[in-house]
């Protein structure tokens, strides 16, 4: 399912930061959890 246009590389560039940001808020919801345990 890959179409290549121009107007294509918006979404899929707002996806991969959706995804980093996601991974960064993971990480610092598992610092947080572990931190709050100790």
């Amino acid at each position: 399912m890959h179409h290549h246009r121009g107007g294509n590389t918006q979404p899929n560039n707002q996806f991969n930061i959706n995804k980093l940001v996601s991974i960064k808020l993971g990480t610092l919801l598992s610092s947080q959890t572990t931190t709050a345990f100790e």
